[in-house]
């Protein structure tokens, strides 16, 4: 069950302990005595009624028994002058009024019976309405022996009427009602006031010692707490000091213990370093040392080939070469890990073509791919990427290499796909496979995935999966790696993509054919005249129609009908109109992608980015014919252009 205070303060709940009470006492008394208050005077105003009209009716015998009006008149205004009486009236045993003083209300509603008593007939907001009979005297004749018949009672001769206001008790309740509600809240402001000063009292010493708490919590193990109290306070003032005081202590130990457990590792770190800069050193100054006898041996083995005649010589040299082949690799592996540690090789990045590396690696390794009987296919790729090129290359070298040396039977595919911003370098084969628990393992140094039966000449070191964890780290490139045992694995180099830029090769002028153009409609835009006259009687040499404007509106009228095979645009016109502004508009109005170039004079180094993000290429101005029309070729990929 939640606990309806929870949320709370405790300042919250020292002020409602001290004031509920208090509150609930003050309106408690203020409404039973003013309550008792008004029914005191609510009874007095009664008795007084009743008290007139009984005296009244006595006193008013005479004058109805003998018709006095006057007398009569007198004692009613007698009695109207008492105070809130509002009216008297008198009247005979028929209703007939025989006197009346003030005003009556309610005598104008209606003529109440004859009442056998003085009582209260009615009440309402106007007031009170008493009654009371007048009776005639009767004379009691009680003679010594005589019977004693009683004589019937004579009926009433009339009735007196008394009418008391309410407007004074209203008045005087209204009066009692507000002093009681100022006196209340005089008493609740008094209350409120002193509940607070003892609020602040009882809770600024748990106060106190909350925020002493805090900062500990935050670090202050400085902090000692102080109230002004006694009693169970200060037994928790105490404990928090003590609390402070034994972790303050023990603070102090376990950095103590830190810093030398710090000065350890450090010791220990700087010994590692020493120790690998030794190896390093060690490796660089051996490798001279250890490349010439591999150098030696390696001539050596060839000049014995030439000497051996037999098959089994033959195989023997075979195994020697493919042992010295493994040897200068290993040597060359170690020698680049102690390259990377040492932080000797920096990445140069730009943008490149991935095209010229597949076809590196394709061109590599497609014969030991047939050599060992494994299908090696390279898929083409248009695609452009951000990295180095020569340390990308030896990446997706090392992880074909490992492909190709782990799988029997299949094959071994190399391929790109995009992905967003991203481009993804695949090598699949259908090798063994690794486990799943050793796929973390294998970028360590001479980690071969659990492989045990593979043949030493072709085990490897396991050095190559680290050297590609390096280069990936210095490129800041991601691979990662999925694998099914017995089935194959697929290895991924994640890097980042770029725009294509567009390179024309160098063509002779000779050599250019574009009769392709023969009868092709070309549209042209420029704004300088000359220069759009110049090549508009260069396309026309060629056999093509052209259609030669000043901007791009005046080009798409002219175009009518027509499909331009080719799209010439200055990328600066006049009226603040662009080249893309131009074909943009001549390919919305063919309603297709027309092939496009842009001839310009910009500067802006930025200009080609900004186009080959269209898939647009530029030539800048001046431009010769031969760059011109090689420039249409590569556009147009007549198939007539011979590259130099």
């Amino acid at each position: 069950m939640k606990f309806p205070f929870e949320g709370w303060t405790i300042d919250a709940r020292v002020m409602l302990a001290a004031l509920l009470p208090t509150i609930l006492i003050a309106i408690a008394l203020a409404w039973y005595f003013t309550h008792t208050r008004i029914d005191d005077l609510d009874q007095s105003l009664n008795d007084r009624g009743l008290v007139i009209a009984r005296l009244l009716g006595p006193n008013s015998e005479f004058g109805v028994f003998s018709g006095n009006a006057v007398l009569l008149k007198s004692l009613a205004d007698s009695a109207a002058t008492q105070p809130d009486v509002s009216g008297v009236a008198v009247l005979d045993a028929s209703g007939k009024v025989l006197a009346v003083s003030g005003v009556l209300v309610h005598l104008s509603d209606h003529v109440p019976a004859l009442p056998d008593r003085p009582q209260l007939l009615r009440r309402d907001r106007r007031g009170l309405f008493f009654g009371a009979p007048i009776k005639s005297v009767q004379v009691v004749h009680d003679e010594l022996f005589q019977g004693g018949d009683v004589e019937p009672p004579v009926p009433p001769l009339g009735m007196v009427l008394v009418e008391v206001s309410v407007e004074r008790f209203h008045s005087v309740r209204d009066r009692l009602i507000r002093s009681a509600l100022v006196i209340t809240m005089g008493g609740l402001v008094i209350a409120i006031w002193l509940a607070r000063w003892l609020a602040r009292g009882v809770t600024r010493p748990i106060m106190d010692l909350a925020d002493t708490v805090g900062q500990i919590e935050r670090g202050n193990l400085q902090a000692r707490a102080s109230v002004p109290t006694g009693g169970a306070v200060k037994m928790l003032e105490h404990g928090i000091n003590a609390m402070a005081q034994s972790m303050d202590s023990a603070r102090a130990g376990l950095e103590k213990r830190i810093a030398d457990a710090t000065a350890e590792l450090q010791a220990q770190k700087e010994g590692a370093e020493h120790a690998r800069t030794q190896m390093r050193q060690f490796l660089g100054a051996a490798s001279h040392d250890l490349r010439q006898p591999l150098q030696a041996l390696g001539l050596f083995c060839r000049a014995l080939r030439r000497h051996v005649a037999d098959s089994e010589g033959e195989h023997l040299v075979g195994r020697i070469e493919r042992a010295t082949l493994t040897l200068d690799n290993t040597l060359e592996a170690l020698l680049d890990i102690n390259k990377f540690d040492a932080g000797v090789v920096q990445a140069t990045t730009q943008d490149f073509p991935l095209a010229p590396l597949l076809e590196n690696l394709r061109a590599t390794f497609s014969p030991t791919a047939a050599e060992r009987g494994l299908r090696f296919k390279v898929r083409p790729s248009a695609l452009w990427c951000h990295s180095d090129p020569l340390l990308l290359e030896r990446i997706v070298a090392n992880l074909v290499a490992n492909a190709l040396r782990y799988t029997e039977h299949g094959g071994v595919v190399l391929g790109c796909r995009r992905a967003g911003d991203e481009i993804r370098i695949e090598i699949w084969d259908t090798g063994r496979g690794i486990a799943a628990d050793k796929i973390p393992l294998i970028f360590r140094e001479f980690e071969r995935g659990g492989v045990q039966e593979q043949k030493f000449e072709e085990r490897g070191l396991g050095l190559g999966l680290a050297i590609v964890d390096r280069l990936a780290r210095l490129l800041k490139h991601r691979v990662d790696c999925q694998s099914t045992p017995a089935r194959g694995s697929v290895f991924r180099v994640h890097l980042a993509r770029a725009r294509p830029r567009f390179a024309l090769p160098a063509y002779s002028a000779s050599a250019i054919d574009l009769s392709c153009l023969q009868g092709a409609c070309v549209a042209i835009a420029d704004d300088v005249p000359e220069v759009l006259e110049a090549l508009g009687a260069l396309f026309a040499s060629l056999g093509a129609e052209v259609i030669a404007e000043t901007s791009g509106v005046r080009l798409v009228m002219a175009l009518g009908e027509r499909q331009p095979g080719l799209l010439v645009t200055d990328f600066r016109l006049s009226e603040s109109e662009t080249g893309l502004d131009v074909i943009a508009a001549v390919r919305a109005h063919c309603a297709r992608e027309v092939p496009a170039l842009v001839v310009s004079g910009e500067t802006d180094l930025q200009l080609a980015d900004m186009l080959a993000e269209h898939g647009v290429p530029l030539v800048k101005k001046p431009v010769r014919e031969e760059d011109m029309l090689a420039a249409v070729a590569h556009l147009l990929d007549c198939g007539n252009a011979d590259a130099d």
